[in-house]
């Protein structure tokens, strides 16, 4: 038999966002990116797809570095609402941007598994906007917008989600995803799986 362990957000980030303080504006709506800026990500289609929402009051904010910087940055050339914050050391600062976001955005498809960071976003009860649907863990249907990979769908998911009850609603069920991503939901999934395997073999 196959087993899918949710990977668990570590205790240190579930701190740092407890401690983290919303200071952005609630008139602006805050799109946000965590990892690396590398091709697989597919965060050209997302500077793609936010241009073309073009959504009044809107920001986008990319965290991570990686090789397709200057790419994004020339994709993003004019657009003063599209911020890169680099590479950031600390837990708390990567607390401190989801925290301070309205919606999470993960344009990878087909490559990730398990994406950590879609956990980190439902610790900061974000609502998710995301193309892969193979991404069932820390994603739900009242929770996350899944769409086609396109730009065209991506940026009619950003218009869904420039609704403030829209995403109230989703924050609220994001919240009860929290509990199986746990570090200790994750070890209690890990020794019912060794006990189930023990018991296999032992009959």
């Amino acid at each position: 038999p196959g087993y899918v362990v949710p990977t668990g957000v570590g205790r240190g980030m579930l701190e740092a966002i407890s401690h983290a303080r919303r200071e952005s504006s609630d008139e602006t709506v805050r799109f946000t990116t965590v990892g690396r800026l590398a091709k697989e990500k597919r965060l050209d289609v997302l500077v793609r797809a936010f241009r073309r929402a073009d959504i009044p009051g809107s920001e986008l904010v990319i965290v991570g570095d990686g090789d397709q910087r200057p790419l994004l940055k020339m994709l993003a050339s004019g657009a003063r609402n599209i911020d890169f914050r680099g590479h950031l050391l600390s837990l708390e600062a990567i607390a401190y941007e989801l925290v301070n976001s309205d919606v999470f955005v993960l344009t990878s498809h087909r490559f990730d598994s398990q994406a950590l960071v879609l956990s980190e976003a439902v610790a900061a009860e974000l609502p998710i906007l995301y193309c892969d649907d193979r991404l069932t863990v820390a994603t739900s249907p009242e929770s996350a917008l899944l769409t086609e990979p396109d730009v065209n769908s991506l940026a009619t998911g950003m218009r869904l989600l420039a609704d403030s009850g829209r995403r109230a609603a989703m924050r609220s069920a994001s919240r009860g995803l929290l509990e199986k991503l746990t570090p200790r939901h994750t070890a209690e999934a890990y020794v019912s799986i060794y006990e189930d395997l023990i018991g296999a073999m032992s009959a």
